[in-house]
């Protein structure tokens, strides 16, 4: 939605399909078609708040996919904790208080040549 301020920054959910406007809860939805439209259990979905600035947002996140030697599968539900919207969106502003996730996670490990060996050999030995 916005440009990558930092280089480390890194997208944590993928969301594409439809965006919607709710002008009852003056809210924008993002997210898969047939979660926005038909509530939906799969697809990745973004709920912004414009009144207050809160997100809400569950799905599949990409947590740790520039990492070399491990992988992360996570999915759940994230939403920040904002009363009032802060104008700067570089720093949090007095409103801000934080991001509270529910998210379940698994991780694979690819470890590098010479742990991979030693591993092996403790496995082997019945030493691991």
């Amino acid at each position: 939605m916005a440009p990558l301020y930092y280089r480390k920054d890194r997208p944590v959910l993928p969301v594409t399909g439809l965006f919607q406007y709710e002008p009852k809860d003056d809210t924008f939805i993002f997210g898969d078609s047939l979660k926005v439209a038909t509530n939906s259990l799969k697809g990745n979905l973004l709920t912004f708040y414009n009144g207050t600035g809160k997100v809400e947002a569950e799905g599949r996140f990409d947590i740790g996919k520039s990492l070399k030697y491990i992988s992360v599968e996570a999915a759940g539900r994230a939403e920040t904790m904002a009363d009032v919207m802060s104008a700067d969106t570089l720093s949090p502003g007095p409103g801000w208080t934080g991001i509270e996730r529910r998210l379940y996670a698994g991780h694979q490990t690819y470890p590098a040549g010479s742990l991979a060996q030693i591993y092996g050999q403790r496995h082997q030995g019945d030493q691991f």
